[in-house]
C-alpha cells in the first residue's frame, strides 16, 4: 500500500509535556502517574486513564509513528497534544503554561521530520484574548493549526468572550480541531463509557451548531473548523436546524442564508467505527468535506485507510479524502 494519505487526527505527549506533569500534574493539573501492571499511565481527575509509551512520546523522533503509520499507508501526519492536555479549567497561567511547553516541543518534533509530521498548536480557552496570543506565538514557530475543547467549563464557543480567538484563528487561515474530553461525566454519561462513546458525539456536534447559529462563520468566511469522530451529531441535526431558521428571529439576525450552509467552512474525519454509515454520510455531505482520522495512537480504527478503500468511493472522491482535502486544510486560505 502507498503511503501518500494524510492523516489529521492524531495525538501526542511530548516528553518534555510528561516531564511537566511529572513535576506539577498532581498539585496544579489533577493528574497523576502511576504504574499498572508494568505499564505507565496517565490518572485523570482520577476517572479517566491514558497510557504512556513509545508511540504516545514520540520517543526516537517518531521512528514507531513512522513505521506503523507508513504501514497503513499514511505518509504525513498531523499531530495535536492529547486531548486531556488542553487542561480548559485548569489557571490560567497553569494552562498557558502548558501549552507553550507543547506548543515548543511538538513544533521541534515536526521540525526534525517535516515530511512526515505537521504540528498543531494548543492554547488556554479560559482566557480568550491570552489564547489568541499564544496561538499567534505558536504559528510564528511553524504550527499551521490548533486543537480546543468543545466547552470551557461552563462557557459554550458560541459566546462573545471568544470572539478574539476566533478572528485570530481567521486572520491566520489555520483550521480550528475541535476534539472533546471530559474526564469527569456525571448521570448516565458516567456508566458504561458511554462518555467517550456517545457524549463526545453529542459534544462536538451542539458545539458546532452553536458555531454556526452564531454567526462565528458568517463573521469570518475565512475561519476553518475541522470536527472529530465524523462531526458527531451535526449531520444528524442539520435539517433540523435549518428547519428552524426561518422560526428564529435570534438566527436570522445572526445569518444570511440557512445554518447548513455554512458546512462549507468544516470538515469531518473518517472516525465512525460504522463503513456504510460513513458512506451514507459522504454522500449526503460530499466528499470534500471528510478527511482521515485516525486517533493514534490512543484509539481509533485501525485501519483507516484501508477503510475508506473499502467504501467504494469514486477514484477522485477517494483521493480527496485520503489526501487532497488534507493537503487544502493545510494551505491557508486565499485573502
Amino acid at each position: 500500500m502507498a503511503a501518500d494519505a494524510i492523516d489529521l487526527h492524531a495525538h501526542i505527549v511530548t516528553p518534555e509535556v510528561l516531564a511537566l506533569l511529572e513535576r506539577e500534574g498532581e498539585r496544579h493539573f489533577h493528574t497523576r502517574i502511576v504504574e499498572h501492571d508494568g505499564q505507565r499511565e496517565f490518572v485523570i481527575a482520577e476517572r479517566a486513564r491514558r497510557p504512556i509509551n513509545a508511540r504516545v512520546l514520540g520517543l526516537e523522533d517518531g521512528v514507531a509513528r513512522v513505521r506503523d503509520r507508513q504501514a497503513e499507508g499514511i505518509g504525513r501526519e498531523v499531530i495535536t497534544c492529547v486531548p486531556f492536555v488542553m487542561y480548559p479549567t485548569v489557571e490560567v497561567d497553569r494552562a498557558l503554561a502548558i501549552a507553550q511547553v507543547h506548543n515548543d516541543s511538538v513544533a521541534a518534533f515536526a521540525r526534525r521530520r517535516p515530511n512526515q509530521f505537521v504540528g498543531w498548536a494548543s492554547v488556554p480557552l479560559q482566557a480568550p484574548e491570552r489564547a489568541a496570543a499564544e496561538l499567534e506565538r505558536a504559528h510564528g514557530l511553524g504550527l499551521t493549526g490548533v486543537m480546543i475543547p468543545p466547552t470551557v467549563g461552563e462557557h459554550a464557543l458560541d459566546e462573545p468572550r471568544f470572539e478574539p480567538f476566533w478572528a485570530t484563528a481567521a486572520a491566520l487561515g489555520i483550521p480550528v480541531f475541535i476534539h472533546p474530553f471530559d474526564a469527569s461525566p456525571s448521570g448516565v454519561l458516567a456508566r458504561y463509557s458511554l462518555m467517550h462513546l456517545v457524549g463526545n458525539l453529542l459534544e462536538t456536534g451542539l458545539a458546532a451548531a452553536a458555531i454556526i447559529c452564531s454567526g462565528v462563520l458568517e463573521r469570518h468566511p475565512r475561519l476553518r473548523i475541522l470536527l472529530a469522530h465524523a462531526g458527531g451529531i451535526l449531520p444528524a441535526v442539520l435539517g433540523r436546524v435549518d428547519s428552524g431558521f426561518p422560526r428564529s428571529a435570534e438566527m436570522q439576525a445572526l445569518l444570511s442564508r440557512p445554518p447548513s450552509s455554512y458546512v462549507s467552512q468544516i470538515w469531518l474525519d473518517t472516525i465512525a467505527f460504522n463503513p456504510p454509515f460513513l458512506k451514507a454520510l459522504i454522500g449526503l455531505l460530499g466528499a470534500e468535506r471528510f478527511v482521515v482520522g485516525s486517533d493514534y495512537p490512543v484509539g481509533g480504527p485501525p485501519h483507516p485507510v484501508g477503510d475508506v478503500r473499502a467504501l467504494g468511493l469514486s477514484a477522485d472522491d477517494e483521493a480527496a479524502v485520503l489526501r487532497r482535502n488534507a493537503e487544502g486544510l493545510l494551505t491557508p486560505p486565499a485573502e
